[in-house]
């Protein structure tokens, strides 16, 4: 039933709170089927994994002209108007039981108190480190205030503005979906620099045959997989422009930008700088190490913006008809680098946590100095490996894999194989071992480095003598309701582990200092509340 807070109780997140807040949308729909209505699911309840009052909080998105219709309406099937609560433009309403809590309110499109949950809800949806900060100063709050729910919101009052203001001025990229269709259709007609430098009108149904087949590039093998159609919003869920790329082109490790458009209406407000600071992120989650792009040379304004934004190498010029033959356009092909880290740098700029991983940086330095092979298992003295944990979100639980060699539940990753890129070979190894399709590094610097003694064993019948693994290992964060499986070949189990469990399975007594090392970090980060997704 629509509730008025007495008690603050916080709870982890649930599935059903969804489920709760469905079956409230269809009954309100129902209900009002004669007006134009939304109905958002807005509050802490509608931000996957983040902790709450079990409450629903909904907020019925009406015309003001239609206000007193609708209040009629609500009240002859049992709702009661309790007033703005000094509140503009919000008007709660309490109700029947449906067998759950609920918050209900009504309010307008342009009001300030709809836009603040839209806000509150989106920013929090989308950056984890501050969901984790507000999660914590919740469940403080509510041991503190227990029974006293207004001690409990003023307490929040200050990281809320402080959110307010970061995500008014913000945006963020989102894979886009069917939804999204005809918004991006509306832009992508809009567009008029194809015809204003090469004569080229933009091409209707555009966008959706991108969802079908993908824009992909002229290279022998290009997948839809590698394509990626992504749309650009405000903090409000407005879209204000797409961006359209392809992972692999032209060369494995380029993100080639495709196209990009802004909304001709929104130009000049740095929206495009804003994506471009957002796609470099994007590509160096996606382990790409440059991004390119192909400029008219007619398109003066273009190239400016680029090469302000970084894109300075000019990597060549060719020419396309762009559907005329009778004329060919001349092309610039730009290239931005966005990550660069050597294995030698990310090793000698690696800080250590204490006195072994002092000592193993020195050993794993003075390796590699002099031994050029050291990224090759065939120098059978030491070589580099990376390794990988793979925590959920709330840095709660970590994946872990039975490894048949080791005969132990135990990270993920393997050897280097001559790849200097250490991120991408934990990347790598990660998703290959769990079958995780989604995974993001923490960071993109080494978590923890170790110095470990393999012993001779034997794999796939060959002997592999005593030698050592100067290992480098990343911290990658992944859902984990994703599903994974096992390779047989290595392992006997893939599963989710609570992080303060994971001893009692670990029969590898020599990596339990490795582990424990690794995972006072993860908890120290936890409780500070630091994400840098």
């Amino acid at each position: 039933m629509s509730f008025l807070t007495k008690e603050v109780i916080i709870l982890d997140y649930q599935a059903s709170w969804q489920d709760d807040f469905l079956k409230l949308k269809r009954e309100l729909l129902e209900i009002l089927k004669a007006f134009n209505v939304t109905i958002e699911h807005v509050g802490s309840t509608s931000v996957f994994g983040l902790a709450s009052k079990p409450i629903i909080d909904c907020d019925i998105v009406i015309e003001r002209k239609d206000f007193l219709k609708i209040e009629e309406v609500l009240i002859k099937q049992g709702f009661v108007n309790r007033g703005d609560l000094g509140i503009q433009d919000r008007y709660a309403f309490s109700g029947p039981d449906l067998g759950f809590k609920y918050h209900l309110y009504v309010t307008f499109n342009d009001a300030e108190a709809f836009k603040n949950h839209l806000y509150l809800r989106n920013w929090l949806r989308q950056n984890v480190d501050d969901r984790l900060k507000y999660e914590a100063l919740k469940k403080e709050l509510a041991e503190k205030h227990r029974y006293d729910i207004d001690a409990y919101i003023d307490g929040k009052s200050k990281l809320i503005e402080d959110i307010y203001k970061k995500a008014k001025s913000s945006i963020y990229l989102e894979k886009a979906d069917m939804m999204d269709l005809d918004r991006l259709e509306e832009i992508n007609l809009s567009y008029q620099d194809l015809k204003v430098h090469n004569g080229v009108q933009p091409e209707p149904d555009f966008i959706k045959k991108c969802f079908i087949e993908g824009d992909l590039p002229p290279i022998e093998g290009a997948t839809k997989d590698h394509f990626d159609l992504l749309s650009i919003k405000d903090y409000l869920g407005s879209i204000l422009g797409f961006v359209m790329g392809y992972r692999g082109y032209p060369t494995k490790d380029t993100f080639w930008i495709s196209l990009m458009i802004i909304d001709s209406n929104l130009r000049n407000q740095g929206y495009g700088y804003k994506t471009i600071e957002h796609l470099t992120d994007y590509t160096k989650r996606n382990l790409m190490k440059k991004m390119g792009l192909g400029v008219s040379a007619k398109n003066e304004r273009g190239r400016h913006f680029w090469k302000q934004s970084g894109f300075s190498r000019v990597i060549k010029t060719y020419t396309l008809s762009e559907g005329n033959p009778q004329k060919n356009y001349l092309y610039y092909q730009l290239e931005k680098e966005v990550l660069s880290v050597s294995y030698q740098e990310a090793f000698g700029s690696y800080l250590p946590k204490n006195e072994q991983e002092s000592k193993d940086q020195a050993l794993i330095l003075q390796f590699i100095k002099h031994n050029s092979d050291c990224l090759l298992r065939t120098n059978l003295a030491a070589h580099v490996t990376s390794s990988a944990f793979i925590i959920n979100p709330k840095m709660t639980k970590i994946l872990f894999a039975y490894h048949h060699i080791y005969d132990s539940w135990a990270w993920v990753g393997g050897h280097n194989d001559g790849n200097p890129n250490l991120l991408e070979v934990a990347m790598k190894e990660a998703m290959e071992e769990t079958g995780l399709k989604e995974i993001h590094p923490y960071s993109h610097d080494i978590f923890t480095i170790d110095v470990i003694q393999v012993t001779n064993h034997l794999k796939h019948g060959a002997y592999i003598p005593d030698h050592l693994h100067l290992n480098a290992t990343f911290l990658f964060i992944a859902d984990e309701d994703q599903e994974i499986f096992v390779n047989p070949k290595e392992h006997k189990d893939v599963k989710w582990f609570d992080l303060d469990d994971v001893f009692n399975h670990v029969t590898e007594k020599r990596m339990i200092p490795v582990y424990k090392k690794a995972f006072d970090e993860i908890k120290n980060i936890r409780k500070k509340g630091i994400m840098n997704l």
